[in-house]
């Protein structure tokens, strides 16, 4: 099973494993954000939307209180948990821990607030008509001082070296109408209900920032 076309984690040495888990690339971008927004790590529970094979989610909880990794494909989250249990079996401190929760379902999984919601590399496998959904359904389920980072990639991203000419360019068209979609949903959600969010434009990817007004640390 290899779920993911670009690194299978279950062919990597434990030494290399342990690294690419502990030292995740998102995982630095994500704590900068918090530490810019003064939040207290170890108090933060963070949802991932589509969390693919659960790096991301694994990495971020060795800094957090909870994280809940969420995926619609039950192949992924089976495979998430492959990845967990080898964590926890190399790291024991991460196994007493035991802080992660991969699911198909947000609901009944934890009792306290979601701080933060990370979208990465996932909102152009959500339909163009849901996504304005989504993302309401995201604000509704974030505490009132929480964030949403949603990362989305660009035509400059790992999309461009997809050899199938068709399929890159389907990708790209996919890319390109997710971040207008997204776009124009953020700019009417803050003219009506009271959000502000902010986009940053990188080489290979589009970061929005996504807050409540009632957020004091905008």
């Amino acid at each position: 099973m290899n779920p993911n076309p670009y690194i299978d984690l279950h062919l990597l040495s434990n030494n290399k494993f342990l690294d690419k888990i502990q030292n995740h690339p998102i995982k630095n971008i994500i704590l900068n954000i918090l530490e810019k927004r003064k939040m207290e790590k170890n108090k933060i529970n963070i949802l991932e939307f589509g969390s693919g094979h659960g790096d991301i989610s694994l990495s971020l909880a060795y800094h957090v209180n909870n994280v809940i990794g969420i995926d619609i494909s039950p192949k992924m989250i089976e495979y998430s948990n492959l990845i967990k249990k080898r964590l926890y079996d190399l790291d024991s401190n991460m196994k007493k821990k035991n802080n992660v929760i991969f699911s198909t379902a947000i609901s009944n999984i934890f009792s306290t607030e979601i701080n933060i919601i990370i979208a990465v590399n996932s909102m152009h496998f959500v339909t163009i008509n849901k996504m304005e959904e989504t993302i309401k359904i995201f604000l509704s389920k974030i505490s009132k001082d929480g964030l949403i980072i949603i990362k989305e990639p660009t035509r400059k991203s790992k999309f461009a070296k997809l050899k199938d000419i068709k399929q890159k360019e389907q990708k790209f068209k996919k890319l390109e109408e997710t971040e207008k979609k997204i776009d124009e949903v953020l700019l009417s959600l803050s003219l009506k209900n009271g959000i502000t969010y902010k986009k940053f434009y990188y080489n290979l990817t589009n970061l929005y920032l996504i807050f409540h007004n009632e957020s004091r640390n905008i």
